[in-house]
């Protein structure tokens, strides 16, 4: 059997095994710090980069309805699309987007639908 003086030490050795190591991780905390952190770490703010700017806002372009006596609005550029509404001769409609389909011209009215600016050979609202 150990005696009480020899288990002391074991672990007084054994404590003091562990602060080295503990002491060993601090110092290699404190080195990677100062040698691999801190020169990164500038005090002019201007290297922290700025976030990006948000995209543009859809141009709109005002447009005034010729069709007589409305025109359809529809969900999509197309005649088969459903019709969600009607816009009436002589109002005017923020278009904020433009397609081509075919030898159509459909406008996107704003937060709404679309209208056939053009179809075929008939023109159902114009530029302002």
């Amino acid at each position: 059997m150990s005696h009480p003086a020899e288990e002391q030490r074991k672990i007084i050795t054994d404590l003091i095994e562990d602060l080295r190591s503990d002491a060993q991780r601090d110092i290699d905390t404190a080195l990677m710090l100062e040698e691999d952190i801190l020169p990164n770490i500038s005090g002019d703010d201007s290297t922290v980069p700025e976030p990006p700017p948000p995209p543009p806002l859809p141009e709109t372009v005002l447009y005034q309805i010729t069709a007589v006596p409305h025109l359809n609005v529809r969900v999509e550029p197309s005649r088969s699309a459903q019709d969600i509404g009607d816009v009436f001769n002589g109002t005017l409609q923020e278009i904020v987007e433009t397609k081509a389909v075919n030898d159509d011209i459909w406008g996107h009215i704003k937060n709404w639908g679309w209208i056939a600016i053009k179809y075929g050979t008939f023109t159902f609202a114009k530029k302002v």
